[in-house]
C-alpha cells in the first residue's frame, strides 16, 4: 500500500465523515429522547469512539487496504477519546447555556 496523497485524503474523509455521523447520531438521539442540546451534543461527542467494527470487518479487505484501516482505527481512537473527555468543554460551542434573566 503506497501511502500518496489520494490515501491521504480518503484517510481524512473517512475520519470526517465517521465522526460527523456518529456526532449527529448522538444528537438527535438525545434530542429524541428529551435531552437539552447540550446534553445532546455531550452524547454525539462521547460515542465518537465507539461502534468500530472496523477491526472485525478489515479481516475481509485484504491485506492492501489494511495499513489505511489501521491508522483509521487509531486516529477514531484518539480522537473519540479526546472529545468525550472534553465533551462538555466542546458542547458549549453547540448549544449555548441559558442565561440567567433578572
Amino acid at each position: 500500500f503506497n501511502f500518496n496523497s489520494f490515501a491521504i485524503l480518503t484517510l481524512v474523509l473517512l475520519l470526517i465523515v465517521s465522526i460527523i455521523g456518529k456526532l449527529l447520531t448522538g444528537i438527535i438521539g438525545g434530542r429524541l429522547y428529551g435531552l437539552s442540546n447540550r446534553r445532546s451534543a455531550i452524547s454525539g461527542l462521547s460515542i465518537i469512539n465507539r461502534g468500530e467494527f472496523s477491526i472485525a470487518i478489515s479481516q475481509y479487505i485484504g491485506i492492501t487496504f489494511f495499513p489505511l484501516i489501521s491508522i483509521y482505527i487509531f486516529s477514531i481512537a484518539i480522537l473519540g477519546t479526546l472529545t468525550a473527555q472534553f465533551a462538555p468543554r466542546i458542547a458549549k460551542f453547540f448549544a449555548k447555556p441559558k442565561q440567567n434573566k433578572n
